[in-house]
């Protein structure tokens, strides 16, 4: 028996694949960028992603100039919003990036501290009524009241409590006055402006970030890392490798936005490639290919260690490569 872990080892021959992605993320007249590396489960995308990964950072250590961030999309099944936890997870990783300048750190705390609003805004949306009802009269009493029942607890939370609630009122419940400044939308446009401008330093030329597991996220945490990608994270010096069972997006398409009577345009299909720019498709493995995996697997049980694997592994590829020519 197996763990179902990403190999360290290049046991399903990926290799290609890895130095076509790598090269392509790393172009910047390619930028933004998504890539949506497609196949079944098992079909080996950790692996991938772990590989692309390798190219990436050896290119990276003679240019230092290039950051590659990993995330687990299903890290973030649990979280109220998984936009914001996807946001602030990119940021986090950015900012503590040993590489980045600190004119970059200081920008990209700025946004950090921007994100809270979107988070107030989705609790407004969770715990319903009591909060929406204050914020538009501007009296955060009844919500207090409604989660609090100690009176000198329910005065230091309005306190507290009045400027969270009036940012809610004028950045997220005037939804409908598009020119207003603090409309949804406009905030939406600035998060991605500062976000790129946060970026523009010389000493950043790409940032790629790899998404593994989405296809293990509930239907709508992926809708809302999608999204996230696509509004407020898709801006220049930005590349998107997404790991994902074509399948098990389209699905959560279907279920999010049902098909239309009469319309025959595949809407999960487009919403697709609204998202994905470039898509990859691996290929499923063979039986051939199986009992050769399975062969490999086998010697990792036979060799004493890690490293003389790898050895073995590498003289074995070698030498079937010199067949070849």
């Amino acid at each position: 028996m197996w763990l179902d872990n990403a190999s360290e080892v290049d046991i399903l021959f990926y290799e290609p694949y890895a130095n076509v992605i790598a090269d392509i993320s790393q172009n910047p007249n390619y930028k933004p960028l998504t890539i949506g590396v497609f196949g079944v489960w098992g079909a080996g995308k950790s692996t991938l992603l772990k590989l692309i990964k390798q190219k990436i950072d050896e290119k990276a250590q003679k240019k230092e100039k290039t950051l590659c961030i990993n995330i687990n999309a299903w890290m973030f099944e649990g979280y109220e919003d998984a936009k914001v936890a996807l946001m602030e997870a990119l940021l986090r990783e950015i900012k503590e990036h040993k590489d980045i300048p600190s004119k970059v750190k200081d920008g990209i705390s700025k946004l950090l501290k921007k994100l809270d609003l979107f988070k107030l805004a989705t609790k407004a949306v969770s715990v319903g009524a009591p909060l929406i009802a204050s914020a538009a009269t501007g009296n955060p009493v009844p919500f207090m009241i409604s989660i609090s029942t100690n009176a000198e607890a329910i005065g230091e939370s309005v306190k507290n409590t009045a400027n969270a609630v009036q940012s809610i009122r004028d950045d997220y419940i005037k939804t409908d006055e598009v020119n207003d400044e603090n409309s949804v939308v406009n905030n939406v446009r600035k998060f991605r402006e500062e976000f790129q401008k946060a970026l523009e330093d010389d000493a950043i030329e790409n940032i790629i970030v790899l998404i593994d597991d989405l296809d293990r996220c509930q239907p709508d945490r992926i809708i809302e890392t999608l999204e996230a990608i696509k509004l407020f994270l898709s801006v220049e010096k930005m590349t998107f490798i997404i790991a994902a069972d074509e399948n098990v997006i389209q699905y959560a398409i279907r279920k999010k936005y049902p098909p239309i009577e009469n319309y025959t345009v595949n809407l999960d299909k487009e919403y697709i490639e609204k998202i994905i720019q470039l898509p990859i498709y691996i290929p499923e493995l063979s039986s051939k290919r199986y009992r050769k995996l399975f062969d490999v697997l086998g010697c990792t049980r036979v060799l004493p260690q890690r490293s003389s694997f790898k050895a073995f592994f590498r003289k074995d590829k070698k030498r079937k490569a010199s067949h070849i020519r």
